[in-house]
């Protein structure tokens, strides 16, 4: 089966998801336009923004329901990147802490949170 090489999350404000992406990922997206925002990665991965309102057929309001994760090394990798988010005035929503889930996972810290008009988790 083929692997997944991209994630388009649905957005209310193109502009402002747009600006927030290219600050965290330090990119500028390789497509724009007023509905759709597409970053490419390094490793080839794309993850792509499209206006909530441009949706054919329009998606159904389910809130925040989708999660974009970064595989890090160890902690100190971490932790150094909560504070740089911490220093460009990334709202965290869920602070660093032990994972304590009985639920097997392959990492042993929770999830970061950051807000962007609407709740992205960072792992």
């Amino acid at each position: 089966m083929s692997q997944p090489t991209a994630v388009l999350f649905y957005v209310a404000d193109i502009p402002k998801s747009s600006a927030f992406y290219e600050d965290l990922l330090g990119l500028k997206p390789a497509v724009s336009s007023p509905f759709y925002a597409m970053f490419k990665l390094a490793n080839g991965f794309e993850l792509a923004l499209w206006a909530l309102n441009k949706v054919e057929p329009p998606a159904p309001l389910q809130g925040n329901s989708s999660e974009l994760g970064f595989l890090v090394p160890d902690l100190a990798v971490l932790e150094s990147t909560l504070k740089q988010w911490k220093v460009k005035g990334i709202k965290i929503a869920l602070e660093l802490k032990k994972c304590t889930s009985a639920v097997p996972i392959s990492w042993a810290w929770t999830q970061m949170a950051i807000v962007c008009g609407s709740l992205h988790r960072i792992d």
